[in-house]
């Protein structure tokens, strides 16, 4: 996790850690989909699907166009990017009214991600796939939500003055936002049902079932001056050690009351 000028980077199993310690002072009833269209991956410099250009000078250019817009700070609440990360904007959080369809910002929250997914546009990479998913149903959990076409809304369902039309219809909607071809399917009412919107529901599911996104490669060493003398977890973005291991190391003693569930650690001297 990363923080710099207006935006908090993070990786994928970073996320739901992170989203669960954040305190959510406004009702959201409905997250937004957008795709960038401009950034995308060919703006990104993508180099064998590695993007050459920084992410946080990513986030600024848009920042600063928003600015330009006459808007208050970066438009979307979180963006998610072709590697599977995902920044959230400082300047424009969770608990602030995002600018991501006129007239209907309300109640919602915007997420945009990172490519132009109209036909013959970008093709998106596995590594965003499972962020987009992962980042929606991690919302849906927080806010209690359940994946439907009414909490979770394509941008071209609007109309350009944010009147709701549940669809995307050719010469009324605003824009083919998220992209004509997103999740390979379409930006219509029908292909969200039938494919974005179940996948989401899946990924909810398995994290109300328990899952996790520990992997083996995020076993970590713990270390005391130098030396390793123990191993921990990295468990949706938070470290979990073994303190008796640590502390005794360092020298201090350790002691668990069971009866009051209570770990003591103390150190002569200190």
């Amino acid at each position: 996790m990363q923080k710099k000028g207006n935006f908090l980077l993070m990786d994928k199993s970073e996320f739901r850690g992170w989203l669960a310690g954040q305190k959510i002072t406004r009702t959201i009833t409905k997250m937004q989909v957008h795709h960038t269209a401009s950034p995308n991956y060919v703006t990104r410099r993508m180099v064998n699907g590695v993007a050459q250009q920084d992410h946080f000078a990513c986030l600024e250019g848009m920042r600063n166009y928003h600015l330009s817009e006459g808007w208050s700070g970066t438009g979307q609440n979180i963006t998610t990017f072709e590697d599977g990360k995902i920044a959230i904007s400082l300047d424009r959080d969770l608990n602030a009214t995002p600018a991501g369809i006129r007239g209907a910002n309300t109640g919602a929250l915007c997420i945009e991600n990172v490519g132009n997914f109209d036909k013959g546009g970008d093709t998106m990479t596995p590594a965003q796939r499972e962020t987009i998913v992962h980042l929606y149903a991690c919302l849906c959990e927080k806010l209690g939500l359940t994946p439907s076409v009414n909490t979770i809304v394509y941008h071209a369902w609007y109309t350009a003055d944010g009147t709701w039309l549940g669809d995307y219809s050719a010469g009324k909607s605003s824009k083919t936002c998220p992209g004509t071809n997103f999740w390979g399917a379409g930006n219509t009412k029908a292909a969200a049902q039938s494919t974005f919107i179940p996948a989401v529901a899946a990924e909810l599911a398995r994290l109300k079932n328990g899952g996790s996104d520990v992997k083996k490669d995020e076993i970590v060493a713990v270390k005391v001056n130098g030396k390793k003398i123990a191993e921990g977890i990295v468990d949706c973005g938070v470290t979990y050690i073994p303190v008796r291991a640590v502390a005794e190391a360092l020298g201090a003693n350790v002691a668990y009351d069971a009866k009051t569930k209570m770990v003591t650690i103390t150190k002569e001297g200190a």
